[in-house]
């Protein structure tokens, strides 16, 4: 599995480091942890890039929430 570090993902998004590590705290950006290092899967942002979020790991969102803010927000910041 390819893992990025939080500033790499945040860079590829165009988006600001502390806004990745919200959207990582709320769940729209799935991550993983090794040790006390967060990581986002590569493929996390291929599903943010296009709109696509697997129910399982919505993490308590409601499908719609999560796809209001996967298709709202990304769309701003990626340009779509």
């Amino acid at each position: 599995m390819d893992l990025l570090k939080v500033k790499e993902a945040a860079a590829e998004l165009h988006i600001s480091v502390s806004y990745a590590y919200v959207l990582a705290r709320r769940g729209v950006i799935p991550t993983v942890r090794i040790g006390g290092a967060i990581r986002v899967p590569r493929w996390a942002l291929d599903s943010i890039r296009w709109g696509k979020m697997p129910d399982s790991l919505r993490q308590g969102q409601s499908a719609e929430s999560t796809d209001h803010a996967v298709e709202g927000g990304w769309k701003q910041v990626l340009g779509g």
